[in-house]
């Protein structure tokens, strides 16, 4: 029995936000992956455009549990590569939502010139069983002219 997650992409309102590039993402839950699957939404003719809210359906083979991550990206290809992706959403065979908010371009020519970006779940998600899942985001730097006691 196929496994059907249904994937909502919003391409933000800003100026030049929409892609001609090819879209794909891999998703990863805690039982299995569903890697590099391209994201076309057949229902618009020019999908990925500046404000688009495209729905896609994906098929799995296996269940992939609970959401952990996904990685989107776009292969530059086209007149106009640069993408400004506001949220992905994902919503599993079982109801669960989860809103993977980006906020960001993935261009080469804007901000960090990254066409590929891994996102986390919000934090207090609530699993396939009803039990919330913490996610935290430790970040690791050096303070100059710190020290320990």
């Amino acid at each position: 029995m196929p496994y059907t997650y249904k994937i909502t992409v919003h391409t933000a309102n800003v100026k030049d936000a929409g892609t001609d590039a090819d879209i794909y993402i891999s998703i990863y839950g805690s039982k299995n992956s569903l890697l590099k699957q391209k994201l076309h939404d057949s229902n618009d003719k020019d999908d990925f455009e500046a404000d688009d809210v495209n729905k896609i359906s994906l098929q799995s083979p296996y269940d992939l549990g609970d959401i952990e991550k996904i990685t989107i990206w776009h292969d530059n290809s086209g007149e106009k590569p640069g993408w400004y992706l506001n949220y992905v959403q994902i919503e599993t065979p079982n109801g669960l939502s989860i809103k993977f908010r980006a906020d960001r371009w993935l261009a080469e020519d804007e901000d960090d010139g990254k066409l590929c970006i891994t996102l986390y779940p919000p934090v207090n998600t609530i699993s396939a069983n009803n039990e919330a899942i913490r996610y935290i985001t430790l970040k690791f730097g050096s303070l100059q002219n710190s020290s320990t006691v």
